[in-house]
C-alpha cells in the first residue's frame, strides 16, 4: 500500500511540474499574472476578470445591463462568533418592478491579518441569506480570491419591492501561530436584469429550522447533527391557501464527514418528517471542497458546485394535507459520524381556493438501509470489527 501511495504522490508532483507547452508561431498569450483571471465573459454583468477562482454561472442572461444594487461591502471576518445582518434599503420606485433575472454575486477576497505574511486559510463554509431564507450556501477557496454567481430568481416576491435583510455566515479563524493568517473580506451585490417577470415563482418561501431544536443561531435556518443528536425539529406553521410546495434543502458534512463518500456504504440518507410521518427521503449530493482528495483540486477552478452547492428540491404538494396548519417537522440523517448542517426553505405557491386538504391514500417513503451495525469480524484479542448499514 506504501509504494501505490507513493505512486500517486509522484504522479501528482510530476502533473504539477510538467513544463508549459512551447506556443506556435504568431499566437499571442494572454497576459496573466499568478492571482488573476484575464477571462472576458461577454454575458453583461458576468465577467470573472480579476479574480483567481471563480464558479460560472451556466445559464444565459438578457442581453441587457443588469441593475446592481450593492448589498454587503468590505465585510471582514477573521474570527468568526456569530453571523452577522445588514439592513439595505432599497427605493425601488426608481428601479422599476419587472426583471427577468435576478443573481447574487459574491467577490471574496483572502487578506492577510499579519502582513506582509502571506493570506492562507482553509475552504471556510460560507452562507448567505436574503429575509432569511437561504440564498448561497457554499465555501471558500484557500488562496488568494474568488467570484460566484447564482440565481436568486425563485426569490424574487420576497426581494423585489422590499428592504432587503442580508445575513452572511462565513465560518473562519485566523490562526496565525499554525499558518492560517487569513481574513475574508466580502462584497456581495445582486444584479437585476429588466425584463418580463418570469412565469412559474413561488409566491413566498419560508425558512425551515431557524428555530429547532438544534440550531446554533436562533432566526438563521440551520440545524447541527451528530452521531449522539441525528435528529432536529422544529414546529412549523404553514398557511391555507396553498396548492403547491417544494422543499429546498441544502446539505455539508463536516470534519470526517466532509469525506462521508469515501464510506462503506457510501450514503447518508436525509429524512424529513411531519408529526413522525416520513414526508421526503433524499440522498445529498458529495461536494468536494477545495484541497479534497487531491492537491490539483486546490487549483484555480474548483470542482462543480463548490463555490455555492446546488440544493435538494423535493416536491411534496401530494403530502400538503401534512403540512398545512401547525405541525412538528422533524429532519435526521442517517449514519453519522460526526457533524452535518442542514439548511432549508419552503417553497409556497398560493391559491384562495385551495381551502381544505384530505390525504386519500399515502405510503411513507422509507429508505432500503438506514442504521444497522452488524459484527463482520472478530480480532484475537476479542475486539469486534463493525460495519454500518
Amino acid at each position: 500500500m506504501n509504494g501505490v501511495l507513493a505512486l500517486i504522490l509522484i504522479a501528482l508532483l510530476a502533473v504539477q511540474m510538467v513544463p508549459p507547452l512551447e506556443a506556435p508561431q504568431g499566437f499571442e498569450p494572454l497576459q496573466t499574472s499568478p492571482t488573476s483571471s484575464q477571462a472576458e465573459d461577454p454575458r453583461p454583468g458576468l465577467s470573472v476578470s480579476g479574480f483567481w477562482s471563480w464558479q460560472d454561472y451556466p445559464y444565459a442572461v438578457p442581453k441587457v445591463d443588469p441593475i446592481v444594487i450593492e448589498l454587503v461591502r468590505n465585510y471582514t471576518v477573521s474570527w468568526f462568533t456569530k453571523p452577522d445582518s445588514f439592513l439595505v434599503k432599497v427605493d425601488w420606485t426608481g428601479l422599476g418592478s419587472s426583471f427577468s433575472r435576478i443573481l447574487l454575486r459574491a467577490d471574496v477576497y483572502l487578506v492577510s491579518v499579519v502582513p506582509p505574511r502571506p493570506a492562507v486559510q482553509y475552504d471556510r463554509p460560507f452562507w448567505v441569506y436574503i429575509n432569511g431564507v437561504p440564498a448561497l450556501i457554499g465555501s471558500t477557496v484557500q488562496r488568494f480570491n474568488q467570484t460566484v454567481i447564482v440565481d436568486v430568481t425563485h426569490l424574487y416576491n420576497i426581494i423585489v419591492g422590499r428592504d432587503l435583510n442580508i445575513t452572511i455566515a462565513l465560518r473562519n479563524w485566523a490562526i496565525p501561530a499554525i499558518g492560517l493568517t487569513g481574513a475574508f473580506s466580502v462584497y456581495l451585490k445582486l444584479l437585476l436584469y429588466p425584463g418580463p417577470k418570469p412565469e412559474g415563482l413561488p409566491d413566498d418561501v419560508i425558512p425551515l429550522f431557524a428555530y429547532s431544536s438544534r440550531t446554533s443561531w436562533p432566526g438563521v435556518s440551520n440545524v447541527w447533527l451528530d452521531r449522539a443528536n441525528p435528529v432536529a425539529w422544529e414546529i412549523v406553521k404553514i398557511p391555507k391557501g396553498v396548492s403547491r410546495a417544494l422543499l429546498i434543502i441544502y446539505t455539508e458534512g463536516f470534519s470526517v464527514e466532509e469525506f462521508w463518500y469515501y464510506n462503506i456504504p457510501p450514503d447518508r440518507f436525509i429524512v424529513i418528517s411531519s408529526d413522525g410521518i416520513p414526508i421526503a427521503v433524499a440522498q445529498p449530493q458529495p461536494w468536494i471542497h477545495t484541497g479534497g482528495l487531491s492537491p490539483l483540486l486546490w487549483r484555480p477552478v474548483p470542482n462543480i458546485k463548490t463555490l455555492a452547492f446546488e440544493p435538494l428540491v423535493i416536491d411534496v404538494t401530494g403530502v400538503l394535507p401534512l403540512l398545512v396548519g401547525t405541525h412538528n417537522l422533524t429532519i435526521t440523517v442517517g449514519k453519522l459520524l460526526r457533524y452535518w448542517t442542514i439548511i432549508g426553505a419552503l417553497a409556497i405557491y398560493k391559491n384562495p381556493e385551495a381551502t381544505s386538504y384530505r390525504l386519500l391514500s399515502y405510503r411513507p417513503p422509507i429508505p432500503l438501509a438506514f442504521e444497522e451495525e452488524r459484527v463482520i469480524g472478530v480480532t484475537a484479542e476479542g475486539l469486534k470489527y463493525l460495519i454500518t448499514l
